[in-house]
């Protein structure tokens, strides 16, 4: 239910950003830069995801979903299935549960990374604001990202993809739109220089004043060694 809420804000949200035609100016790297603190300072974040490995044009793995983080390094993932419930994740640091038929571990699985990279709205706010100062524009109005080569970024859907990008590879990043308020679009990609492509998206939608640190409709409660994970992260020790 809380899924198909968020999705019918979201389309709203789509459908009434006006677009902008204008190629941002000076001022709107001052807006934007006020905006990515502003985020980035803010004890909760909630933003949407599409990721897809691409060969000769054919997408052979994706997800979507939506991903809230929370400033104390907890992430709350909710990837959607097309068939059946969706793939619940919470990642606390460096550990990671995902629920299936009960909450498991995810060390030593293909899901282990989720929460991560580009799934993880605080880290791609750091990147955006890394990439204010210069404020690089394309020639079509994106604001592109700082030089990206940690293959970590796109985790969430290498693990998943049976392959990866060459040694050295880079990562081509940049912010759609967003600069005179509004969500923040983002794209990143890399390519093996030949058919095959990764893609990640992220949009962050909105942030502030942080929810209760749970999932609706999941049956089974957090483990006690999950609830001491959030516990320390909240708690700082």
């Amino acid at each position: 239910m809380a899924m198909r809420r968020f999705w019918a804000v979201f389309a709203l949200l789509a459908g009434c950003a006006p677009p902008e035609t204008t190629p941002p100016s000076p001022e709107d790297r001052v807006r934007l830069q006020e905006t990515l603190r502003s985020a980035l300072e803010s004890p909760y974040v909630l933003a949407r995801f599409y990721a897809e490995y691409e060969v000769d044009n054919q997408v052979k793995v994706s997800c979507r979903g939506t991903t809230r983080g929370f400033r104390s390094g907890v992430v709350l993932v909710e990837e959607e299935s097309p068939t059946g419930a969706p793939l619940r994740v919470l990642r606390v640091g460096d550990r990671a549960w995902v629920f299936k038929d009960g909450w498991q571990d995810a060390i030593g699985t293909g899901l282990e990374g989720l929460g991560t990279g580009f799934q993880n709205p605080y880290e791609v706010l750091s990147i955006l604001d890394s990439a204010a100062a210069p404020f690089v524009i394309s020639s079509r109005g994106w604001m592109m990202c700082p030089d990206m080569k940690d293959m970590g970024f796109l985790l969430p859907l290498l693990s998943r993809s049976a392959a990866a990008p060459p040694a050295g590879s880079r990562i081509e990043g940049a912010l759609k739109s967003g600069f005179k308020g509004g969500p923040l679009p983002t794209r990143f990609s890399v390519s093996n220089g030949g058919s095959a492509i990764w893609i990640a998206k992220l949009d962050i939608v909105t942030w502030g004043a942080a929810p209760p640190m749970q999932f609706d409709e999941v049956p089974a409660p957090f483990t006690p060694e999950m609830r001491a994970a959030v516990r320390k992260a909240t708690e700082g020790r």
